[in-house]
């Protein structure tokens, strides 16, 4: 079955495709990245160094956070300890690739 966009999407397409529309979702993200008081700037920042991107520890549960994603305890425990080898073998077989590129 195929998934059906809400219209806002289709609203911001559109805008992006014009000269205009580039400019201000643009500047916005530079503000946004710049740290301008949005907690999900700080999304790529907090890493824990060695852990690799097969791994999930607490700093991918902080990242979450800063982008308002909450988890329950029960959720958080099964990502960091219950299913945790399972999860990385999965992430290992994932292609090496930009996020942007999906």
């Amino acid at each position: 079955m195929p998934v059906k966009l809400p219209d806002e999407f289709e609203e911001f397409l559109l805008n992006l495709d014009t000269a205009e529309g580039k400019a201000w979702h643009l500047g916005n993200l530079r503000t946004y990245m710049a740290g301008g008081g949005y907690t999900g700037a700080a999304f790529q920042t907090l890493t824990i160094e060695g852990n690799g991107p097969d791994h999930v520890d607490v700093s991918d549960l902080a990242a979450l956070w800063t982008l308002s994603v909450p988890l329950a305890w029960e959720q958080s425990k099964a990502l960091l300890v219950t299913h945790a080898t399972e999860l990385s073998m999965l992430l290992a077989k994932l292609p090496d690739r930009p996020l942007a590129s999906l």
